[in-house]
């Protein structure tokens, strides 16, 4: 179970990376699936892992994600998905004089 402020995860886009963070629930946790689904697709896990953070660095610029976690315990049971956050990625910016011939 999510504590009873949920799970609050937090997705931030930094360094060419998705960084996301949440609260661990209640009782004992092997893990957590994280969850992305790009713009209106259906979500998919895109990864295990053992601490209550994460980063996704195959996300791209351009793109619109939606994430959400499900934490597990050692009998393989889930918790409810957390809170949903969704983040619309810039396309990256190379400047101005990039691909320009003098």
């Amino acid at each position: 179970r999510w504590p009873g402020t949920g799970a609050g995860l937090v997705a931030r886009h930094e360094r060419g990376a998705v960084r996301l963070s949440w609260n661990p629930p209640t009782g004992p946790v092997a893990g957590y699936d994280i969850y992305r689904a790009e713009s209106d697709g259906q979500a998919r896990v895109i990864e295990a892992v053992k601490a209550p953070k994460c980063q996704d660095r195959l996300a791209l610029g351009g793109m619109q994600y939606r994430y959400y976690v499900r934490a597990y315990d050692a009998a393989g049971r889930s918790s409810p998905p957390s809170n949903v956050v969704s983040l619309d990625l810039a396309l990256p910016d190379f400047g101005t004089e990039a691909g320009h011939a003098a």
